[in-house]
């Protein structure tokens, strides 16, 4: 089976669930080509990338001009070396502007055109992302590539609404396209208030990165100056909650007089905010923003945590969440989207109202204060990932998907 992963940038640290995608894949035996639009090079490797060599199976998007006089002139170029001296009119459909409107006049599809289609013949193209499925759906449309069409949803793409407006709901990709996959029961029933026909939905979890596992599940008797160590793994967006996160510490701390260690590792557009809220609450020595981090070091934090914390306002998934409970940590998490999927509550972790710091901060107490019940909680946390969310299960049931599009 020869497949292709088309996805914006590659390789993301916060997307190590795509990297586990291909990754498994690969360890079935499938032929694998990664399709990306842009190069990630402002972070550290991720270590599967590394160690499949996925650099080699990797095909980016030549660069596109911001210059209009310079995109012009290598769109002449590009044009008279597909059209003219290798007879491939196919990318002239890329300009219809009767058929895809006047964006085509930027110029942004037929520069994707040129790559997507070095390898066009593939049995599965597989899209992360709404956007991505749009554009391959137009390219297979208009004859340039060939094969089924498989699209994965994750968040933004079926929740923020200026992309479903741009997108139009996706109306003409849930009628082409040959599967979808749900990250979660959550995200499926979303996406068929959105339209998408409920047959050709799959609910597929993203596989957790198992390489992030460190010895965890240990108790701390907060004796001799020891801190209760607290940690979130997010995206520093608003819509991740990590404001209700430092809020709970503070109330935590003053409250049930805990000495806590509060870690917090990613990045985003909320970082200057996040900071200035600890500085306001006076606890520039208790929570820490790390910023993104690798899977090595990001498994390192995993081990000598105490408990972990995902305050998010939406999740579909949960990914980080399966990561801690691997690591046989309790995880604390908003009762939001699809992570009760991810935990079984009071058993694996506690679920807490979304934008309710003074319930996080409860939940953290009732942890904190009970060790054995920590310990009982980490031991079931493992078996529960292991068991619903292990690499091969997960690959063997996309796999699966991918033949009954094959068959059809």
């Amino acid at each position: 089976m020869k497949v292709a992963v088309v996805v914006k940038k590659f390789p993301v640290l916060s997307e190590t669930f795509i990297i586990n995608h291909i990754t498994s894949l690969i360890d079935k035996g499938v032929d694998v080509k990664i399709l990306a639009y842009q190069k990630n090079i402002s972070q550290p490797s991720h270590p599967q990338y590394v160690k499949y060599n996925l650099q080699e199976i990797t095909t980016y998007s030549e660069f596109v001009p911001k210059s209009k006089i310079v995109r012009l002139l290598v769109f002449f170029k590009l044009l008279i070396n597909n059209v003219f001296f290798q007879n491939k009119f196919s990318f002239l459909k890329t300009l219809d502007v009767r058929k895809f409107g006047f964006k085509v006049l930027d110029l942004d599809l037929f520069f994707k055109a040129q790559f997507l289609v070095k390898e066009a013949n593939f049995d599965i193209i597989h899209s992360h992302y709404g956007p991505i499925a749009d554009d391959i759906r137009i390219l297979k449309e208009i004859g340039l590539i060939k094969g089924k069409t498989i699209v994965s949803f994750h968040g933004y793409d079926f929740l923020k609404k200026d992309v479903l407006k741009r997108y139009k709901n996706y109306q003409k990709l849930f009628k082409e396209v040959n599967g979808v996959v749900a990250n979660s029961l959550f995200t499926k029933d979303k996406l068929i208030d959105l339209g998408a026909d409920p047959m050709r939905i799959e609910v597929i979890p993203v596989i957790p990165s198992f390489e992030v596992i460190g010895s965890g599940n240990k108790i701390n008797d907060h004796l001799d100056g020891h801190r209760f160590k607290i940690l979130t793994v997010a995206r520093l967006e608003e819509v991740k909650g990590v404001q209700y996160g430092i809020e709970a510490a503070f109330l935590f701390r003053n409250k049930f007089r805990v000495h806590i260690h509060y870690d917090i590792i990613g990045g985003g557009s909320c970082y200057n905010s996040l900071l200035q809220k600890i500085k306001d609450y006076n606890m520039e020595d208790s929570i820490f923003l790390h910023g993104p981090k690798s899977q090595d070091e990001i498994a390192s934090y995993y081990q000598n945590a105490d408990v972990f914390v995902l305050p998010s306002i939406i999740e579909t998934q949960g990914l980080v969440l399966l990561e801690a409970q691997m690591n046989g940590l309790p995880v604390i998490a908003s009762r939001s989207g699809g992570i009760p999927e991810s935990l079984i509550e009071n058993e694996t972790g506690l679920l807490v109202d979304k934008q309710n710091a003074e319930q996080i901060a409860n939940a953290m107490f009732s942890l904190y204060s009970n060790p054995s019940w920590r310990m009982e909680i980490g031991g079931k946390s493992k078996n529960f990932v292991r068991d619903k969310f292990g690499p091969n299960q997960l690959t063997d049931k996309l796999l699966s998907f991918y033949h009954k599009q094959l068959d059809l």
